[in-house]
């Protein structure tokens, strides 16, 4: 399987991935700011694929380096960091994604005996239409059954489900109610990912925006800070 077909079949986009492709240097200046508050952090991308916080605090996640950076809540770190030239995170993920369902093979997905058949391509499309119009306030609204055969498959499963998740969220998308909680013909819909706390979404999500109450951000069990206070540095109480 090619890196192209790769990142639209079951992997969430890092922020490696763009430094690969080149539509990010290392080096380059990341701001979080939140007027609502007075705020702005900053951040670095590192090599490795990494954000940098001014403390030497480095992240793979784009969401953890936001939470660390305000030391609470809850935010959608592609959304929440910005470029010097104004450019989000997520805006260049979805220039990646756009430019691997270009390359991609045209040849179908292996699907079971039943399902509807799309190709990454043509799924890629599908989910892009329905970013557009969560972010235009008029979500996509459809059965778990429709959700789950956009991917070729009859039931939901750990693998596929994990495949799904990781779909949507790189188009910053979820469905409300959770599809995995849901009877498999229950009616879900496709909304955006909450982009700060509730008491704070006005500040970064787009406008129109349904907005999920437990939103599945980018955060990986394994993500911790690689630089910090630890044991070792911590001063002593003497």
């Amino acid at each position: 399987m090619g890196r192209e077909s790769y990142l639209l079949e079951g992997r969430r986009v890092t922020v490696g991935d763009l430094l690969e492709a080149q539509y990010l240097d290392v080096g380059a200046k990341l701001t979080f700011e939140r007027p609502r508050r007075g705020e702005k952090h900053q951040a670095e991308v590192a090599a490795g694929g990494k954000l940098r916080l001014p403390d030497g605090q480095l992240f793979r996640s784009p969401s953890r380096a936001a939470i660390a950076a305000v030391g609470e809540g809850s935010f959608d770190g592609w959304h929440a960091w910005v470029l010097d030239d104004g450019k989000t995170l997520d805006e260049l993920r979805q220039r990646l994604l756009d430019d691997a369902a270009e390359e991609v093979s045209k040849t179908p997905d292996e699907v079971e005996s039943g399902s509807e058949l799309f190709t990454p391509a043509e799924r890629h499309e599908r989910l892009k239409r329905a970013r557009q119009l969560a972010d235009a306030g008029k979500p996509l609204t459809l059965t778990v059954r429709e959700i789950v055969g956009w991917w070729g498959a009859l039931r939901r499963g750990y693998l596929i489900t994990k495949q799904i998740d990781a779909e949507l969220a790189n188009h910053s998308l979820t469905t409300l109610p959770d599809f995995e909680k849901v009877h498999f013909d229950s009616t879900v819909q496709l909304v955006t990912t909450a982009q700060e706390e509730e008491d704070d979404t006005d500040e970064v999500a787009p406008t129109g925006a349904l907005v999920a109450d437990t939103p599945p951000l980018d955060l990986d069990d394994e993500d911790e800070p690689e630089t910090g206070l630890t044991v070792g540095n911590l001063p002593s109480a003497l």
